[in-house]
Order: C-alpha cells, then structure tokens, then sequence
C-alpha cells in the first residue's frame, strides 16, 4: 500500500459562522522526507453558460479562501500514521451549497475551467473545498480534495416588509387583426408574501376582460428557480414547478369580469439561502396563465413571493 492523505470532518454539513473540526490523517508506507503539510480552505460560486457555439458567459465569486501550514518545517517522517488537527470558523454570510446531484446544479462535463467549446450545459455551483498537499522532497506531491456542504436558511422574520398585503394589477391588450382591442386586467391579491413549505398560500384572482376576444380558462402553479449573473447577463431557469390546477368556471366571456378566492398548500423544496452571493439568486412565484383562443398567446401573470425555512411572526 502506497502513501495516502484523508481528511476527516466531524460531520458533512455545516451552516454559517459554524466551526469546522477536522483532522488530516497521513499515512506513509515508506520513509518520507516532507517539506510540509499545507491546507486550503475555500468557498466559491461560479457560473457559466453558452450563448452560441463560439459565444458564453461566466463570473466566480469567492467568498472565503485561507491557508494554513500543518506542518512548517522540514521533516523525516518513518513509516506510520500521523495526525494534524485544524480547525475554521465559517463566515456568517455564506450561501448554500450547490453542487452536482441537487436539483439546481446544471452540468454535463465537470470543471469550470474547461474550455468553452467542451462544455455543454452548466448553469451554476456553489462548493467548499478543504484541499490538503504534502510537499515532499525527492518525490512528488501529494494532494486530496474533500467537499463539505453548507446550508444556510432563511429566516423570514430578519426580512422587512414580508408580513404586509401584497396585490399585483397587470393589463394587456391581445393583438388583433381587424379593430383595436381593449385591455384584459388581472389582479392578484395575497394577505402576505412571506411563507414556509407547508403552509397555506390564501389569494384572490380577479380578471376583467375589456378585450374583444374571450378568455378560454385561466390556471396557476407555484414555480421555484434560480437566475444566473455573468458579464452583464442572465440566465434563468425553473427548477421546480408545484402541480398546475385551473380555476373553476374559468372562462371569460368579452366584456365580463369574475373573481376567486383560492388557496395553495406550499410545496416542500430545496430551501438555499443565495442573499449574499452576487452570480446567484433564487426566486419564488404564484404564477398564472390566462389561455386564450388559438392564435392568441397566453397572457402570464407572476406574483412574486419568499420561501423561507424559519417561518414568518407577526410583527407589531
């Protein structure tokens, strides 16, 4: 068996300004003379997308990145096993991880350094990474990499403005071939716009139609996504969309104008907290869809909102 390093944590998952406690283990099967032992420790965003085959955009963001020195002097180490402890305060306002295997992460061909024309699709990341090398003399180095989440919540309460009503009036005239067409009106009102998953979204939906074309039926669904930040552009993607349900008796003839009230269970998701990063943002929305006849396109409607995990309290 041949010379090895490992890093050990005292657990995978961290939240911010939490402390790390590791230990890094090198186990040497042979004498090795070692110039010294060196840890990095870092957290980065970055993102990266093509607009063409020979066009794209990407940005990193780093957030923290320290090293420190195991071992500063020269040594001659036997065979055997030896420990070095270390430990890292996280800072308070990192992001969440986002890495490969959660519902955000976008990627087929794996580094953010590869070149342009290689890389498929790949949206965005967020990693920490504890990097351990051994600088050894007369042999080459030796160096491992271990990932280490973090999840950082929000709380709705350190949000202002989140317990107030909310009401959202948006109005668009459908093209027309023959005459000018007046306006369909939608406004949506909610008591608040601040939930967590499994509460209860209450709302109300009012549609006048002014236009000369009827509304075929209108339905809604809440959307999870994220928004991508890089050289002046953005990308923006869907990551998860609740089940979609019309409203009854939807339809709306030309002329008339109804109203709902209605009520939306907050689906479960992935609840990171991207506040602090610049290249990320997540988002949340009540979205509509006004369906009108073929070859109408439909009229949207977002409603933005916050998820948060720690719920909101009423304030005075």
């Amino acid at each position: 068996m041949g010379d090895k390093c490992e890093v050990f944590l005292e657990k995978e998952e961290y939240a911010p300004g939490e402390i790390i406690n590791g230990r890094v283990e090198c186990n040497f099967a042979s004498q090795n003379k070692v110039k010294g032992i060196r840890l990095k420790i870092s957290g980065d965003a970055k993102v990266f997308w093509k607009i063409s085959a020979f066009t794209y955009r990407r940005a990193q963001e780093v957030f923290f990145e320290t090293d420190l020195d195991l071992l500063e002097n020269e040594m001659t180490f036997p065979p055997g096993t030896y420990t070095y402890p270390f430990t890292y305060t996280l800072p308070s306002t990192v992001p969440s991880s986002m890495m490969e295997g959660d519902p955000t992460y976008k990627k087929t061909v794996a580094s953010y350094v590869v070149p342009f024309n290689l890389v498929d699709v790949y949206y965005g990341c967020v990693q920490y990474i504890i990097k351990v090398t051994i600088e050894r003399s007369w042999s080459t180095n030796i160096s491992i990499e271990k990932l280490f989440k973090v999840m950082s919540s929000l709380d709705l309460t350190t949000i202002s403005g989140l317990e107030k009503s909310y009401e959202l009036s948006i109005g668009k005239r459908p093209s027309s071939l023959f005459k000018d067409t007046g306006p369909i009106t939608a406004t949506i009102q909610m008591p608040r716009s601040g939930y967590v998953p499994g509460e209860k979204l209450p709302f109300s939906v009012y549609v006048k139609n002014a236009s000369s074309i009827d509304i075929q039926y209108i339905q809604f669904k809440f959307v999870q996504g994220f928004v991508f930040h890089a050289e002046q552009s953005t990308k923006s993607i869907d990551t998860m969309m609740g089940e979609e349900f019309m409203l009854k008796e939807s339809d709306v003839a030309v002329g008339n104008e109804r109203s709902w009230k209605l009520e939306l269970v907050v689906p479960s998701m992935f609840l990171g907290n991207y506040s602090h990063c610049s290249v990320i943002k997540n988002f949340w929305e009540l979205r509509g869809e006004i369906c009108l006849p073929f070859p109408n396109p439909a009229f949207n409607v977002s409603v933005p909102i916050t998820v948060g995990s720690v719920a909101l309290t009423k304030r005075p």
